[in-house]
């Protein structure tokens, strides 16, 4: 119940509930179930018939979603986006490579580089001088037209579920981070997590970013997969703390402040989602917004998948239940 973990519990909790339900039998990645008006509501992967299209596809452009937000008054990261070389000449624009670098140097470093549409925190970096955001830009270029160019946000990194309005499940994110033994180096500290994490049932893609970890650990003074970190020592491999990278995950919707909450169906009601899931970045959730220090970093509109947070243990799996039972309510309305 990981690569099919929406399929596989919306089919068993309408099925608990006699409601008529299909899944797709051969990959179990989309279905749908039928409402009493014989009206059906569909979702493949991870994305559901929730979301109107214009809505998702604006919060899945991490650059109009932020102006969105910004416009209705939330706050969110100094930045822009600017455009590959091929882009710029089809449109005509000279938001460029050049561009971002001179806005590299006006903003001030260090800086977070991220594909403008991607998620799962892909070819995400901080950089900390222009050879690095030039360097950043370039790779993100292959894959995406547009790269985003933001101002650093130091803090906590939450996520905030909401569905309609409702914070629903909250996780504190880490990222990829491995801990010295004084006799290991990163490489084998790093395979070593690796196992850890496969053994769990945690399905992570960190082979594929070890361009990118190299590149982070630069940033950070250590040269290279060869150092031995002293014991103790927590070493951060990659910049975002996305599950999908051996990030980690704490539930925190008990101590998460109404705040934030707050915070989160205000990000998500301005996109016009009812289902969406809003990252922030704070010193601490515990109590009211730190002096206006929290941040709206990305809401996530198309497919705010919780799959890694549910193979955590126990507890998480029965939280993700009770999401999906809302879920249900939500498609059944």
């Amino acid at each position: 119940m990981t690569q099919t973990l929406t399929s596989d519990m919306l089919e068993k909790l309408a099925l608990e509930r006699c409601i008529p339900v299909w899944v797709e039998p051969k990959w179990r990645t989309f279905g749908y179930i039928e409402r009493q008006d014989r009206k059906r509501r569909y979702w493949s992967g991870n994305t559901l018939d929730l979301n109107t299209g214009g809505s998702t596809l604006i919060s899945g452009d991490k650059d109009y979603a932020s102006r969105v937000l910004r416009d209705g008054g939330l706050p969110v990261p100094e930045g822009k986006a600017f455009g590959s070389k091929e882009w710029c000449s089809q449109i005509n624009s000279e938001e460029g490579l050049d561009a971002a670098l001179q806005f590299g140097t006006l903003l001030g470093y260090p800086l977070f580089v991220k594909p403008n549409s991607s998620q799962g925190g892909r070819h995400v970096f901080r950089v900390t001088g222009q050879d690095d955001l030039s360097a950043s830009l370039l790779t993100i270029f292959r894959e995406d037209k547009l790269a985003l160019v933001q101002k650093e946000v130091k803090g906590l990194d939450v996520r905030v579920l909401i569905l309609d309005g409702e914070a629903v499940l909250a996780y504190e994110r880490k990222p990829l981070t491995i801990v010295g033994d004084g006799k290991n180096k990163i490489r084998e500290l790093l395979f070593m997590k690796i196992e850890t994490l496969l053994k769990s049932g945690r399905k992570v893609r960190i082979e594929e970013e070890e361009m990118r970890i190299a590149f982070h650990l630069a940033t950070t003074g250590i040269s290279n997969f060869e150092t031995v970190p002293d014991f103790g020592k927590e070493v951060i491999l990659l910049p975002s703390a996305n599950l999908s990278t051996g990030g980690t995950s704490r539930s925190v919707i008990k101590e998460l402040h109404h705040g934030y909450k707050a915070l989160a169906s205000r990000a998500a009601s301005l996109l016009n989602l009812r289902y969406a899931g809003v990252d922030i970045i704070s010193p601490r959730f515990w109590d009211e917004n730190p002096e206006g220090e929290a941040m709206v970093i990305e809401v996530n509109g198309r497919a705010p998948g919780v799959t890694q947070f549910f193979m955590n243990g126990d507890d998480e799996r029965f939280e993700v239940e009770s999401l999906y039972r809302k879920i249900l309510e939500a498609l059944l309305a």
